[in-house]
C-alpha cells in the first residue's frame, strides 16, 4: 500500500459545493420570497420586476401560492435544495446586491438586488461563503455594498472579491475542523 493510501485513510473528508452564479433579485425578491424591495427596474424594455413573473407564469404555468407559503425561503431552490445542503462548505458566486438602496448605477442597464432579510435563503442551503467579484456587486453603489457586506458579516457568509480594504477583497478564510487537527483554507 502507498504512503498516499495510508495517509488516506487517516484524514476526513470535507465535501466543497460551488455554483456558479446566484441571482435572487427582480421576480425572485418581488414574489417569491418574504421580504421585497420596491421591484422598479430600470432596464430599457422592463419596468417591473412582476413582468419576469408574468413571463414564468405564461411559460411554466401558474405560481402554487400554498407552496411559496410553505416553502418561504426555500421554494427558490426547487429540487437542488438537498444537494445543496449536502455539503460541509458551499461557496457561491453572489450576483445580487443584499441592499434596500435606491442608488442605482445609471450607467448600467441591469441591476440586481434583494432585501437583506432574505439573506435567510442562502443561509437555509448552509452558504458558508461567497464570491462577489462580479458585474453585479456595485449596481447599487457604494451604499449597496456596504449593506450587502454588513449582511453577510451578520450572518457568519464569508466573503471575497470586494471590500471595504483591500485586503479584504482578496481572500475568504475558513476554519473547520477533523478529527485531527485545524486546516486553515484560503481562496
Amino acid at each position: 500500500m502507498s504512503k498516499h493510501s495510508e495517509d488516506s485513510k487517516n484524514c476526513s473528508s470535507i465535501r466543497l459545493g460551488f455554483t456558479g452564479d446566484v441571482m435572487i433579485g427582480r421576480a425572485i425578491d418581488a414574489i417569491l420570497l418574504p421580504y421585497h424591495v420596491d421591484g422598479r427596474l430600470h432596464e430599457s424594455f422592463v419596468k417591473h420586476a412582476h413582468t419576469y413573473v408574468d413571463l414564468a407564469v405564461k411559460q411554466n404555468g401558474p405560481l402554487s401560492q400554498g407552496e411559496l407559503r410553505s416553502k418561504g425561503f426555500n421554494y427558490i431552490w426547487g429540487d437542488m435544495i438537498d444537494e445543496l445542503r449536502n455539503v460541509d462548505y458551499l461557496i457561491i458566486n453572489l450576483e445580487t446586491s443584499l441592499t434596500t438602496s435606491e442608488e442605482w448605477a445609471q450607467y448600467k442597464g441591469i441591476h440586481y438586488r434583494c432585501h437583506p432579510l432574505n439573506v435567510k435563503c442562502l443561509m437555509n442551503i448552509r452558504v458558508k461563503a461567497v464570491t462577489l467579484a462580479n458585474n453585479h456587486v456595485l449596481d447599487y453603489g457604494e451604499t449597496g455594498l456596504i449593506e450587502t457586506l454588513h449582511t453577510l458579516k451578520q450572518v457568519n457568509i464569508s466573503y471575497a472579491g470586494a471590500g471595504l480594504t483591500f485586503l479584504k477583497r482578496l481572500r475568504i478564510q475558513y476554519s473547520f475542523k477533523t478529527s485531527m487537527l485545524i486546516n486553515q483554507v484560503y481562496l
